[in-house]
């Protein structure tokens, strides 16, 4: 079928699904076509009443296929044509953000840091990846953890931010690059957002100027052993002296039905700790945990558990 199309249409259906179909005759002409065709086709559509040996079915065909030609004439006047939109070499960027968090330097199984794979395909001059892409595009770095920035090349990465900001890596090489011809940002990180900036608000400007966002995710989907701090439930605003009863939420891998202490810090001093029962592995268990805040004024208060043997 996809021959047929492309005999009678000189081009795949793939073309015309990624380009803009369009008319180059002048919008003049095309009124004047368009005009002259509707006449043409009453005119012809009118001999199937006309009187004649012949029957009405056999006027029709003929009238049909007169219009048909008609057709065909007008649609080549008026100067179709296919746009569509190619990628010229060296003119046109490609953003790279690169994850420069301190867990890129954890070990997988195999042994290899993850940051790894970033000094093999994009910090060594053998790299045949670079080598086609930088055929292809500008290429442009960027650095991302709780801060995110321009560098010339992966070899300025340091490793060592404390978090990941996925929304504000995004941001940055957006404003960056916003005067040339983007073609796309590719994202290698090995691990998810953990800001609360909404990833969302960050997407939205690309998808609107046509920029994709490509992801590569580097280290396992999962760690073995794990203990995750999950939701915790907490009122903004407490009276002075009043008890406080938070939920803690706790997912973990590799501690099946094994105890943990639960840390709660006001500043630097412990004020409360809570011996937790864990589930099975991959259930989460809610943890509640009774504590109060003395003194007045805003505090800080944070949960944690110790590192666990394995």
């Amino acid at each position: 079928m996809e021959r047929i199309f492309e005999f009678l249409f000189k081009y795949p259906p793939l073309f015309f699904e990624q380009g803009d179909f369009t008319f180059g005759a002048p919008r003049s002409v095309r009124l004047w076509l368009i005009i002259a065709g509707l006449l043409g086709a009453a005119t012809v559509a009118s001999y199937t009443i006309a009187r004649g040996k012949s029957t009405v079915t056999d006027r029709g065909v003929m009238a049909g296929l007169r219009v048909l030609l008609l057709a065909v004439i007008i649609v080549c006047l008026l100067q179709p044509s296919l746009i569509l939109s190619t990628v010229v070499p060296q003119q046109n960027f490609v953003g790279i953000l690169i994850d420069d968090s301190q867990s890129m330097l954890l070990a997988d199984e195999n042994g290899e840091p993850r940051n790894s794979f970033i000094n093999k395909e994009f910090a060594s001059d053998e790299s045949e990846l670079l080598e086609q892409l930088s055929d292809r595009f500008s290429l442009r770095f960027f650095r991302f953890s709780d801060v995110a920035g321009r560098i010339d090349s992966p070899s300025e990465l340091a490793y060592e931010g404390t978090h990941t900001n996925l929304s504000r890596a995004l941001d940055v090489a957006r404003e960056e690059l916003s005067g040339v011809p983007l073609s796309g940002l590719v994202m290698i990180t090995d691990g998810a957002d953990n800001d609360n900036q909404p990833l969302a608000e960050s997407l939205v400007p690309l998808q609107a100027a046509g920029v994709p966002v490509f992801t590569v995710g580097l280290g396992e989907e999962s760690i073995t052993p794990d203990i995750e701090l999950g939701r915790i439930e907490m009122p903004r605003a407490v009276l002075e002296g009043s008890s406080l009863t938070v939920d803690v939420i706790i997912t973990q891998t590799g501690f099946e039905s094994s105890t943990v202490p639960l840390i709660v810090e006001d500043e630097l001093q412990i004020i409360a700790e809570e011996t937790v029962e864990l589930g099975p592995d991959g259930e989460p268990v809610v943890a509640r945990i009774y504590f109060e805040l003395e003194g007045v004024g805003p505090r800080r208060v944070s949960f944690r558990i110790p590192p666990q043997p394995g």
